[in-house]
């Protein structure tokens, strides 16, 4: 025991203790089976999963997404949601070596980029025209959504690390190395990194109300996933800093990235695991006990079964349990499903380590050590999953926690839900990704195949597990949205290449 805090001390602090970590905590890696045919690229799920893209994806994304929200109607939530719909597929396609269909996703994307418009304090970005989300009430119509478009270029700049040289692929490159250098230099000025030493320097224990100011958010998140893109980008093709402004990587860049990785080593912890089968590993978790008075975790603590508010059309919510009645949870950090931010980021991190070193001229103690991929799916597999094998769900929090998520939540658009009563984020393990850390831990592979097959089966109690818990894989969903999350899911159970 003394050896794991040992460890989680200096993983934390980002020392270069790899080496020491996998070798103290050899069960956090479970033996990769041998990869099913299914699983492989090339294999038959990777074709259906093309299959499906060329059919009725690529159109939907194409005319749904890009031309109506993105472009005609301005909707900046557009950005937000082709990251949420074509992560999984980008990545995917990554690891197939897929060339060809990066290249066509980048030209589908390319007028989202040029989109751009000037913006009042300079430089350019996407207004929020229009949309569902953009409104009056909530104040954000005629805005720019900062956390959309830094979602939306963490997808464009994983596309054009891996393009190639020809004309059309270069024209994308160079237009997302410009933008992300346009949007980084912008958030350096901003209220986020502005903060950053005082939350640095935070204590879950200054947490006082429901304020999210001193939260490590996804935002954050976002910016570190995008200085380690472009480090891959630069370091791969150093021309490319004809696109930057002169000497930015090493100041402006530089002082940036080192103050949100110094935050993110701040808000990193690891706790001993008890892994199926009995072993022990350290699992990761992010901002521990800083959301425990936050209102869409409020009710973390409450699990029973009645919902703890109604909500009517056209009404304001009438709750059935105030949140001073329900006991604070003082371990919660991130939700499960906000939390699947951390598949990309983490993996944006593991593959630039050394590019983010030499392009920023970081210091190796600046970053996170390597390994955190692994105790997150740790944490994943012996916190979150209910441990059943033929019926899998997973709690509402990444700490455990399992009570109500989002009680009487409207953000802003009029239309009140009740909650997500617990397990109800579960289908966040097929659409957000994480079966791609079945490379770390064997076990979430075969629990994403298991969800695949509980999904194509006829069998009655199959098809009701499904309707409940990932209904949006079931019958009862509408064409597109099964569509659509076949597309987030399918992908994720190719972990494989060919030669592997």
């Amino acid at each position: 025991m003394q050896a794991l805090r040992v460890i989680a001390r200096l993983m934390i602090a980002g020392v270069a203790a790899g080496a020491i970590l996998l070798g103290l905590t050899t069960p956090a890696r479970a033996a990769a089976p041998s990869p099913a045919p299914e699983s492989r690229c090339g294999g038959p799920l990777e074709s259906r999963v093309w299959v499906l893209w060329d059919r009725e994806g690529q159109t939907f994304m194409a005319r749904e997404m890009v031309q109506r929200r993105a472009l005609a109607d301005g909707d900046a939530y557009a950005l937000y949601d082709l990251q949420g719909y074509l992560q999984a597929l980008v990545d995917m396609a990554v690891r197939c070596e897929r060339g060809d269909r990066l290249v066509a996703l980048a030209a589908m994307l390319l007028p989202v980029l040029d989109a751009q418009v000037g913006l009042p304090d300079g430089g350019k970005g996407w207004i929020c025209r229009g949309g569902r989300v953009c409104n009056d009430i909530n104040k954000l119509k005629g805005k720019e959504v900062v956390l959309d478009s830094l979602q939306f270029l963490a997808l464009a700049s994983r596309i054009a690390g891996r393009l190639g040289e020809s004309p059309e692929e270069k024209v994308f490159t160079q237009r997302v190395v410009a933008t992300l250098a346009d949007h980084l230099v912008r958030l350096e000025h901003s209220a986020a990194v502005k903060g950053l030493p005082e939350r640095t320097e935070a204590a879950p224990s200054l947490i006082k109300d429901g304020s999210s100011r001193l939260f490590f958010t996804d935002l954050d998140l976002w910016a570190i996933d995008l200085y380690a893109e472009l480090a891959g980008l630069m370091a791969r093709r150093p021309a490319l800093v004809a696109y930057l402004p002169d000497g930015w990587l090493t100041s402006g860049a530089r002082a940036s990235v080192s103050g949100f990785l110094r935050l993110m080593r701040s808000r990193l912890s690891l706790q001993p695991v008890k892994l199926p089968g009995g072993a022990t590993a350290l699992g990761g978790d992010l901002d521990r006990g800083f959301w425990r008075r936050h209102a869409d975790s409020r009710y973390a603590g409450y699990d029973g079964d009645s919902p703890p508010a109604n909500c009517s059309p056209g009404q304001s919510a009438k709750l059935n349990l105030p949140a001073d009645q329900v006991p604070l949870v003082e371990s919660l950090g991130w939700d499960f499903s906000h939390a699947r931010r951390l598949v990309t980021a983490l993996d944006a991190i593991e593959q630039h380590r050394d590019a983010m070193l030499k392009v920023f001229r970081l210091a190796p103690g600046d970053l996170p050590a390597a390994g955190l991929p692994q105790a997150f799916a740790v944490q994943l597999l012996g916190v979150l999953w209910n441990h059943d094998s033929t019926y899998p769900l997973f709690t509402n929090f990444w700490d455990g926690s399992n009570g109500w998520y989002r009680v009487a939540y409207d953000n802003g658009t009029g239309v009140c839900r009740s909650g997500t009563p617990p397990w109800g984020l579960t289908d966040s393990f097929a659409t957000g990704g994480f079966i791609a850390w079945g490379r770390y831990q064997a076990p979430l592979s075969e629990l994403g195949m298991q969800i695949y097959r509980l999904s194509q089966s006829a069998d009655q109690q199959a098809t009701a597990f499904i309707a409940k818990n990932y209904s949006q894989l079931g019958s009862l969903a509408s064409s597109n949205n099964r569509m659509l999350t076949q597309l987030m899911f399918w992908p994720s159970l190719v972990l494989w290449s060919k030669a592997s």
